[in-house]
């Protein structure tokens, strides 16, 4: 699925009850799950949180120049 951003995609895959969502872009090398301040998060600033509170596992690469987060959701748990 496109985002309507340039060169962005979405994903997704299931594996019995697990679902992963697969988010790529183009954009320079960031992880957003290393750059988040739980203790006084600015406003607007809770949605790291609240998408690893949610799911079951995150994770982050980069691979062949391109950011690659996957958000996995369990929704039986």
């Amino acid at each position: 699925i496109s985002l309507g951003l340039v060169g962005s995609e979405m994903c997704k895959e299931t594996d019995g009850n697990l679902i992963a969502f697969t988010i790529t872009d183009p954009g320079r090398p960031f992880n957003p799950f290393e750059h988040v301040d739980t203790e006084k998060p600015e406003i607007g600033g809770h949605g790291i949180s609240l998408v690893k509170g949610l799911s079951c596992g995150v994770d982050y690469a980069r691979e062949a120049g391109r950011n690659k987060v996957t958000i996995m959701i369990d929704p039986t748990d």
